[in-house]
């Protein structure tokens, strides 16, 4: 492993940032899906907003990478990071003048979050090849595509 792409402080920034990413999405989804569990009481709706998230993903993985490609990485980012507070905005509102959130909606927001987060990665990992030397790109993939477990082993 090269641990001189952790003291490059453009490639750790990136990777702290998708570190943070990481867990808070996934934070979210499982508040989301307890909260699911609390209000219908039923493990199998539960599992089912866990699990809502695989469709998007097996459906726009190969757009994403496309995309990742096609268009500027920096503004990308940037706008589907304030695309992702928007929906976050949105569905807080809703929260709050209702009063809870349907099932329903639990579910849209889930696939609008994840349809964010599959093209954010898409640029994401396509800024690595500008941050690294050609030399260090595959060991910059294997961190950068690392879990949050695998990750603290890298430091």
């Amino acid at each position: 492993m090269n641990f001189k792409l952790m003291k490059q402080k453009d490639f750790s920034l990136l990777i702290l940032g998708k570190l943070v990413s990481l867990v808070g999405s996934n934070m979210q989804q499982f508040a989301l899906s307890l909260y699911v569990l609390e209000i219908t009481g039923s493990a199998t709706i539960f599992a089912s907003i866990l699990s809502v998230s695989i469709l998007p993903r097996l459906l726009l993985s190969p757009i994403a990478g496309v995309f990742g490609d096609w268009f500027n990485r920096k503004k990308t980012i940037v706008l589907l990071d304030f695309i992702n507070g928007i929906i976050l905005g949105i569905f807080a509102l809703i929260y709050i003048t209702s009063g809870s959130l349907t099932v329903f909606l639990i579910c849209i927001l889930v696939i609008l979050l994840e349809i964010t987060e599959i093209f954010f990665n898409s640029a994401m990992s396509a800024v690595l090849p500008s941050l690294v030397k050609k030399d260090q790109l595959m060991d910059s993939y294997s961190i950068y595509s690392c879990g949050a477990n695998d990750f603290w082993n890298f430091i």
